[in-house]
This record gives structure tokens, C-alpha cells and sequence, in this order.
């Protein structure tokens, strides 16, 4: 399925979901509709593997073999909407994104340039796996130039959170009337562009979801500020976590 397909058919089913539960449960809709807008305060770490073999002739191959790593931090906008479906019970829906970085990407690639002479025989090689060639005695590789070139020279790269959302249960506690404590589980997506002048390319993660919340009643039962921490990606390719404070509002 297409990368960008599969949130958007996740996020109009979450909206048909959010819809649905207070009709289903028979719930009373008044205050317990809510909206809000949050200033998104995000952390990401992503990494990239790249391995390339090529071989234009018998005689001669290269491979090329690059890992990067980028971590960088930045205040994007964090729109929420939700419904209370009991009084300790809401579902939640999540869609985050802006805010950009310029960092310096750490980077380890190793570039192989073989070159064989004309009588070469593979036949020693036949079969063997990688570990087991390189164990070979020298005097099998007699003839053949290598050269190895190393980098490790960081390049500056911008940082931009595409994209991030998710679709949560919030079972909450309310205590002296005002205070709302709660926690967040459930699925979460991201996605993350990393552009140098020489190239770009975009991470993305999804599954597991999580966070906790606290909220204080302004106006009781309207508006209210609130603060969270929820972890949206964690995965090898992208990590992202956020701290947010915003407003919400009941209808």
C-alpha cells in the first residue's frame, strides 16, 4: 500500500470512528466533544543503511555500502479532536507536523573498487559465502587490485517533520473538580524528510503509540490548558516524541 494511502485511509476511518462511538453508546453529545491546538515540541533520531553492487564489466566491480544518522529537534503545530465516550473514557485523534532543523548528519561509508586481470579464476569462489571469502588465503586474490575508500565526514542536512499522526484511547482521572490526569495508547504514524545538497530522503514509522497527559479546567466543562508527552514512532528508521501545551475546548 502506498505510504501516503495508508494514513489517510487510517485517519478517515478514525474520523468515521470518533463519529460513531457516542451514536453507539447512546451518549449525550453536550461537552463531550472537544477540539484543541497545541504547540508541538518534537525529537527525532532517523537512520538509513544504503548498499549498492554494481559490476559494468567482468573485470571490473564496485560496491558501496552507507549508513547516516540524523537526530534533530524543532516547535511544530498539533491540531487534536476527541470524544468522551464515558466520563473516565475518550478516543482521540492526533495530526502534528511542521518545524524544521538544520543538523549535522553523522556518516560512515565505505566505497570498494575491484579490479580483476584478464586470467582471473573464480573458481575459488564458487558457493563461498562473504564470511567465507574473506577468510581466504591470500594468494587466491594474487592480481586483483582493491581500493578501499572511507568517509566519515559529516554533511549538514535539513530536518523537517513531514507529517505525524495518532488515533488514541484516553482513560482519564478527575480530582478536585479542575485537574485531569490521563494516559494515551494506541497507533501512531510519522514521517520525516533529511535534505543535504547532494541528496534527500524520507523516513517514516508506525505502530505503537503511547503518552500521558494533564489538564486544568479554565472555564469548567469548556476550556481547559493541557500538556502531554507522547511517543508517536519507535522504530530503527525514526524515533519521534513530542512534549505538547495547547488549549482544548469542549462543545
Amino acid at each position: 500500500m502506498n505510504i501516503i494511502t495508508r494514513p489517510l485511509r487510517v485517519l478517515a476511518g478514525a474520523c468515521a470512528l470518533l463519529m460513531a462511538l457516542p451514536a453507539a453508546a447512546q451518549l449525550n453529545l453536550e461537552g463531550r466533544q472537544y477540539v484543541g491546538l497545541s504547540l508541538f515540541s518534537w525529537d527525532s533520531q532517523s537512520a538509513r543503511t544504503q548498499a549498492s553492487f554494481d559490476f559494468p564489466s567482468e573485470l571490473e566491480g564496485n560496491f558501496s555500502f552507507e549508513q547516516t544518522q540524523a537526530d534533530a529537534s524543532a516547535l511544530g503545530v498539533r491540531l487534536q479532536a476527541g470524544v468522551r465516550m464515558t466520563d473516565w473514557l475518550a478516543a482521540e485523534l492526533h495530526v502534528a507536523g511542521g518545524g524544521s532543523k538544520k543538523v549535522m548528519q553523522e556518516r560512515a561509508a565505505v566505497d570498494i573498487a575491484v579490479t580483476l586481470p584478464a586470467d582471473f579464476d573464480p573458481t575459488p569462489f564458487e558457493g563461498l559465502t562473504l564470511d567465507e571469502i574473506l577468510n581466504l588465503d591470500p594468494s587466491v586474490f594474487e592480481g586483483v587490485d582493491i581500493d578501499v575508500t572511507e568517509d566519515d565526514t559529516p554533511a549538514r542536512v535539513k530536518y523537517r517533520l513531514n507529517q505525524a499522526w495518532g488515533l488514541f484511547l484516553r482513560p482519564n482521572y478527575t480530582f478536585a473538580e479542575r485537574f485531569t490526569v490521563s494516559a494515551l495508547v494506541g497507533w501512531g504514524y510519522a514521517k520525516a524528510d533529511v535534505r543535504s545538497d547532494a541528496s534527500w530522503y524520507t523516513a517514516s514509522g508506525s505502530g505503537l503509540a503511547y503518552g500521558a497527559a494533564a489538564e486544568f479546567a479554565v472555564l469548567k466543562d469548556k476550556l481547559s490548558v493541557v500538556a502531554d508527552y507522547v511517543q508517536y514512532a519507535d522504530e530503527d528508521i525514526l524515533q519521534i516524541d513530542a512534549i505538547s501545551l495547547g488549549v482544548r475546548f469542549r462543545y
